[in-house]
């Protein structure tokens, strides 16, 4: 009896994740047709040939259909962290966890986002700072179980403080090297490796203090002073 109900269970489950990612691909899809605000929740309903009803039991809103690539990212970037040495500098280990999940699926995937939809088509402001908001809580709780690790007291404000700013300041960092891959030349918005290198170069804008742009020399430079290395 057992052994029919977990079977029975693995294929519901199977079931109901063929039906989401049918709806994600069809939103996709139209998205990039249509752009977000013109495509209608009926429109992706029929194309994945599923009821609303059914779609509003896996997501409250059209918006949620582009945010599980940021979800996903955000989780990994979590679990890299919590695996690095709590003596490596907080916003150097952020940067790479960050850079190394982009270049996993989640990254690719929020390339393919960024490259292809209309840079209006996001979703609701109000429900991306609510995402931002709760990530930059998890982040802060990941940067002080890593300052305790390192020997600093969990109670201290200072601590509290000091992962909350650190938290903020890398979500920002990610946020603007991704608005600034979407704004790039096409020719340089191809590859996960070009978002990673515009993110990697916010970061290390925020890692030197946020010094003024060099003047311009023989040869374009990145942000702390080392040649710009754009992937093509």
């Amino acid at each position: 009896m057992l052994v029919i109900e977990s079977t029975a269970t693995g294929r519901w489950e199977k079931k109901k994740q063929a039906t989401r990612d049918a709806m994600l691909a069809a939103a996709a899809e139209l998205f990039r047709a249509k752009g977000f605000a013109a495509t209608t929740v009926q429109e992706i309903t029929d194309a994945a040939d599923v009821s609303e009803r059914t779609f509003f039991r896996y997501f409250e809103s059209k918006e949620d259909l582009l945010l599980p690539d940021l979800v996903a990212l955000f989780a990994s970037v979590e679990h890299d962290l919590a695996r690095r040495s709590p003596d490596e500098p907080p916003l150097g280990a952020l940067r790479e966890a960050v850079c190394a999940s982009l270049t996993g699926r989640a990254g690719r995937s929020l390339v393919r986002s960024a490259r292809d939809l209309d840079p209006a088509s996001t979703p609701s402001p109000v429900r991306l700072v609510r995402v931002f908001i709760e990530w930059e809580e998890r982040l802060t709780a990941v940067l002080t179980d890593r300052f305790v690790a390192a020997g600093a007291d969990r109670d201290s404000g200072d601590v509290r403080l000091r992962a909350a700013v650190t938290a903020r300041a890398a979500v920002t960092a990610l946020r603007t090297g991704v608005r600034a891959f979407r704004s790039a030349p096409a020719r340089e918005r191809r590859s996960a490796a070009a978002l990673t290198q515009y993110v990697s170069d916010a970061f290390a804008i925020l890692e030197a203090g946020c010094p003024p742009p060099r003047r311009p020399g023989p040869a374009a430079r990145g942000p702390q002073g080392a040649p710009r290395r754009r992937s093509r």
